[in-house]
């Protein structure tokens, strides 16, 4: 599809762009860690529901026994309390329970691809810079809630999020297939994905995006289409446990956990590197003890491994669990652990990432355009990217450049919201792209676009695209049948026209092309001018008809590429 002007995309962006600050600062004065966005996902929430999508939200989105790092009852209580107080729907936050704040919201645009854009929400648990000099706290939007901040962008993602949904019902008779929009909690720690993806957040979704505002790319007008090189990791709290005693009476009484803890933390960062890759450990905490004349009865650390694979982090788990076992055992102690956050590693699909490149060129105003580029980091949308991955569909995580004034997890992370703007269009277009309908749509697809769709068929199946020809060649599909419904829906060939985001004229010159392929008048203009528009009979007719045949040859392709297609290998 060329997607290098999109008329009828400009209205719909214009009408939400001015949105996206005020969005994105109201966020960011009510931050909500992981597993506590009550407020953020109600709001939402809320605003899709009037839009008309269909939300899958709490324990149905979430899987419970899958979430890690969940706060205790008493945080969640005051969490929920708080969202309440400051304007969630008290019917959806009960919907959330303990804090199952995942969800995402499916537009139905009939058959086609599954498109999903993931969007996380949580905010770190940083206490925000208070002097004048920073800009949230100058014009009134800083943090309201003590320790809690937006620090890394999550707030202008949740924005850009809601603008899409808003966006993309305003466009939804040029859209096919099911959009689904993927509001993710507790990215920090990577903990939010995995039990989403386990709920079948991406169950069926043939292309998937991710976006993060700043990381790796650099300044504003930068792009990064896609990333590889995802860190997997485990994340865990440590329990040593020993045995009191008197620090000077009787010293041999007690088992030293600290010690053992000690012991663990030195041995950890003497894990033997792997051949196959990159590896990392961290030991970022380590608290115990009780008094300065007592053998510590308990210590505590919070240390997480990485690994550039999936296989790499494993072995650092594993070697890592052979350390505190024999760490406590030297010393007397027992050890316990419980996992707090886990992801997969991996990388975009390199496909799509050419193709986010091609429409982002098209798109045009980016300064910097890369199509790939290294994370070395942990993002569990790294989770979902791979069963998407895994399932045969494409998956990509983009980074949009802006100016920042300090960098991420600072207390003074803040950022040029012109951004917001460049990313929302920027999703829109790739929705259009992935999701464009109608014959019109595809006579100017460049050949990376053919390369990309012809993957997408190699992996995930057959998607059907259909349309009538006259002697001439000219065509007769999808587009022209929607053109002529909204002339007879509406009344008038100006509104019709306006709706789909064409001048008069040109949908004039395709009704006549039609009337020219069917050999009948379709449109009687026995009104006004432009007004007073309907279908004849005839025309009425062939719509009926080109919809019921176009089903029927769709159902039917899709079983015989079933039938004929099921046993080749199509990895």
């Amino acid at each position: 599809m060329s997607v290098s002007s999109l008329p009828f995309l400009h209205g719909a962006l214009a009408a939400v762009l001015p949105k996206l600050a005020a969005w994105r600062r109201d966020f960011h004065a009510h931050p909500e860690a992981g597993w506590t966005e009550f407020r953020t996902a109600a709001l939402i929430i809320r605003r899709l529901r009037e839009l008309g999508y269909a939300i899958r939200m709490g324990e149905a989105a979430c899987a419970s026994d899958r979430r890690m790092g969940v706060p205790s009852s008493a945080v969640l209580a005051a969490a929920r309390e708080r969202a309440l107080e400051h304007g969630a729907d008290a019917e959806l936050v009960a919907g959330m329970g303990d804090g199952h704040t995942g969800f995402w919201a499916d537009l139905d645009c009939g058959s086609g691809p599954v498109t999903a854009f993931r969007f996380d929400m949580d905010c770190n648990e940083v206490a925000e810079c208070a002097e004048e000099n920073h800009r949230p706290v100058r014009e009134g939007f800083a943090s309201r809630w003590p320790g809690l901040m937006h620090a890394c962008g999550h707030d202008g993602h949740a924005a850009v999020g809601l603008g899409l949904a808003e966006v993309l019902v305003s466009i939804r008779r040029h859209l096919r297939g099911r959009i689904r929009l993927i509001f993710q909690p507790a990215e920090e720690g990577a903990r939010g994905a995995l039990p989403m993806s386990e709920a079948g957040a991406v169950d069926g979704v043939d292309v998937l995006f991710g976006f993060h505002i700043g990381f790796k790319a650099e300044g504003p007008g930068s792009l990064i289409c896609g990333t590889q090189g995802f860190l997997a990791t485990t994340k865990r709290d440590v329990l040593f446990s020993g045995v009191p005693a008197h620090a000077g009476a009787a010293p041999e009484e007690g088992k030293d956990a600290l010690l053992a803890a000690c012991s663990a933390v030195v041995n950890l960062h003497a894990i033997s590197r792997n051949g196959k890759g990159g590896t990392r450990i961290a030991v970022g905490r380590l608290e115990g003890g009780e008094a300065r004349n007592v053998i510590p009865a308990s210590a505590r650390l919070f240390m997480e491994t990485r690994g550039e694979t999936t296989e790499l982090d494993a072995y650092m788990t594993a070697e890592s669990e052979r350390i505190l076992r024999a760490s406590a055992d030297l010393w007397g102690c027992a050890c316990e652990w419980r996992t707090v956050g886990n992801s997969a590693g991996g990388g975009s699909s390199p496909e799509l990432a050419r193709l986010i490149a091609t429409v982002a060129e098209a798109m045009g105003g980016w300064k910097t355009v890369i199509p790939m580029s290294g994370f070395g980091a942990t993002e569990d949308f790294a989770c979902l990217m791979s069963r998407v991955q895994t399932s045969g569909g494409l998956a990509s995580y983009l980074q949009v450049g802006t100016d920042r004034a300090a960098g991420h997890h600072s207390d003074r992370f803040d950022f040029d919201e012109t951004c917001l703007g460049r990313a929302l269009e920027l999703l829109a277009r790739l929705a259009v792209r992935m999701a464009g309908g109608g014959q019109e749509d595809t006579e100017t697809e460049t050949e990376s676009d053919m390369e990309f769709l012809d993957e997408v068929v190699r992996r995930k199946g057959i998607h059907v695209q259909l349309w009538l020809e006259g002697e001439d060649g000219e065509g007769f599909g999808r587009g022209r049948v929607e053109l002529l419904q909204l002339v007879d829906e509406l009344g008038s060939l100006s509104k019709a026209a306006k709706q789909l985001g064409m001048s008069y004229r040109g949908a004039w010159g395709k009704i006549k092309k039609a009337e020219r392929i069917a050999g009948e008048t379709l449109v009687d203009a026995s009104g006004t001018k432009r007004d007073g528009y309907s279908l004849t009979p005839a025309g009425r007719e062939l719509v009926q008809r080109f919809q019921q045949w176009y089903a029927d040859v769709e159902s039917f392709a899709k079983k015989r590429a079933e039938a004929l297609f099921s046993d080749f290998d199509k990895e």
